[in-house]
Order: structure tokens, then C-alpha cells, then sequence
């Protein structure tokens, strides 16, 4: 942790920081899909933790990182800051709002982050990482949030899963 300072640290890591400072605003549903798709790391402060002078900033500080977005010819202290073709997926909730005896809901929203970013696409994603392997994908990534319901299993064991 000396080396790069609280950017590998439990608690005071920015992805954690990020999380205590915007939890409080979680109030809805919404409001829970915008915060675990979260990714301002142009303008959030703490999109700055652990990075140098070029640029001042790291797409991965955030809840739902872009690795992609970050400048190819960056200059980061470290690599886990720079350019790469990681990051956040998707992301998935679940509410006790949502769950009754006999069936659960979850809300869910596959690709990376589009909230305050671009959407991904292969097509103009950096070079290196458009080259990468991706047969079948489809080129954008901006797919909705869908809720799906898991009903109990029946009397074979077998649960039902249906799009809402």
C-alpha cells in the first residue's frame, strides 16, 4: 500500500470512497441503478486517487470502471490506472422491495457504463482493444436495464425465470 497509496487499500480505495460519499442519495431503485453504474471520473475528485500529471484522472476510479476510456499514450503511475480492455460488465439488484415469498426479482443492465460516458462500441473503441476477439458481440453496448423474476421452484425442482 506505501508504493501506491490507498488505491489498493479496503476502505479508501476511490471505488470505496465513492461508495460512502453516494450511498446516502440511494433512495429508490433508480437511484441504486445510477450509483452501481456510476462513472463521472472526468469531474469526480476522486477519480484523480493514484494518478500523475497525464492525465490527472483514471476511468477505473469509479463504481463501474472503463479502462477503455482511458488515453492509450497515458502516463500512470501504475498500470492498473491506464488503458486496458477491463471493466465493469454489468451490473445487478436485488431489493427486499422487489422479493416476496414466493418469487424474486432482480434489475439488471449487461455492457459497460453509458450513464455519463459514451456508450461502448466496438467500432470506435481504441485499436488495440477493437482487435481483440469479439465474434458474435454485437458492435454498441447499450443495452437497457430489464428485470427478471425467479419464481420458487415447482414440485420438480425447477424454477421459472421470466423477463417483466
Amino acid at each position: 500500500m506505501q508504493q501506491y497509496g490507498p488505491w489498493w487499500s479496503w476502505g479508501n480505495t476511490s471505488r470505496a470512497l465513492i461508495f460512502a460519499r453516494n450511498a446516502s442519495g440511494v433512495v429508490d431503485i433508480a437511484s441504486f441503478q445510477r450509483l452501481m453504474r456510476y462513472n463521472d471520473y472526468q469531474h469526480d475528485p476522486l477519480g484523480r486517487e493514484g494518478c500523475g500529471i497525464d492525465p490527472p484522472y483514471s476511468a477505473v476510479n469509479a463504481i463501474a470502471a472503463r479502462a477503455d476510456l482511458n488515453p492509450e499514450e497515458g502516463d500512470y503511475p501504475f498500470s492498473g490506472l491506464g488503458h486496458m480492455d477491463i471493466g465493469a460488465l454489468d451490473a445487478k439488484i436485488a431489493a427486499a422491495s422487489l422479493t416476496t415469498p414466493s418469487s424474486i426479482v432482480t434489475v439488471l443492465q449487461g455492457g459497460p457504463t453509458y450513464d455519463q460516458q459514451p456508450v461502448f462500441a466496438w467500432s470506435t473503441t481504441a485499436p488495440d482493444i477493437a482487435a481483440l476477439t469479439h465474434e458474435g458481440q454485437p458492435d454498441v453496448w447499450a443495452f437497457p436495464w430489464i428485470a427478471l423474476q425467479a419464481a420458487t421452484a415447482d414440485e420438480t425442482g425447477h424454477a421459472t425465470l421470466r423477463t417483466l
